[in-house]
């Protein structure tokens, strides 16, 4: 009888650990690189948390699914001051050289759990976006299909300073797996 009532308290507790389980959603990352440029992603529940690094004391960016250049993208800009201050902005490509702050354009930032790194060589910045925040400025990142994906970085700190690099690449965000389209300066 105590087998019986222990063998069954077991599977109980079997039950409520696969149950939880079931339940949990376990953040998986996945990491690329072109040039010097690091980018690492996890994608956690409905979204997607980012660490962009490159050789640079000036800006860092990373864009999600433009329709022409720059155009159209969900762009998330940033730097690290000399004396550690994290700046990240969410833009949108208003035209395909050019692009401006969600806020601006009457969209919001949903940019959040920003932090940064600065070192002599090279800026660091990660961050948090929603896949889909409803917002127009910002698109659906869609883990379905691969997304294209702008990679950029400059000399200057000031946001509006045109990139040294950049690349554009096709990403499936789950699996890692990715082409790199174009590619200068990396």
């Amino acid at each position: 009888l105590t087998l019986t009532i222990k063998g069954i308290e077991m599977m109980k507790l079997l039950f409520l650990i696969t149950g939880i389980f079931m339940f949990v959603n376990v953040a998986v990352g996945q990491e690329l690189s072109v040039g010097k440029f690091n980018l690492k992603w996890n994608i956690e529940g409905e979204n997607i948390n980012i660490t962009a690094s490159a050789p640079t004391t000036g800006w860092v960016g990373v864009g999600f699914n433009p329709k022409n250049k720059m155009q159209g993208a969900n762009i998330i800009i940033g730097n690290v001051s000399k004396d550690g201050k994290v700046k990240v902005e969410d833009h949108y490509g208003v035209s395909p050289t050019k692009h401006k702050k969600d806020k601006k354009l009457k969209g919001k930032s949903n940019v959040s759990n920003v932090s940064g790194k600065r070192s002599d060589a090279s800026v660091s910045i990660t961050f948090t976006i929603p896949l889909d925040s409803g917002d127009a400025k910002d698109g659906k990142i869609d883990l379905s299909k691969e997304n294209i994906v702008l990679l950029a970085y400059g000399k200057k700190k000031g946001f509006k300073h045109t990139h040294q690099a950049y690349a554009v690449l096709s990403v499936d965000l789950k699996t890692g797996k990715h082409t790199v389209i174009k590619s200068k300066g990396m």
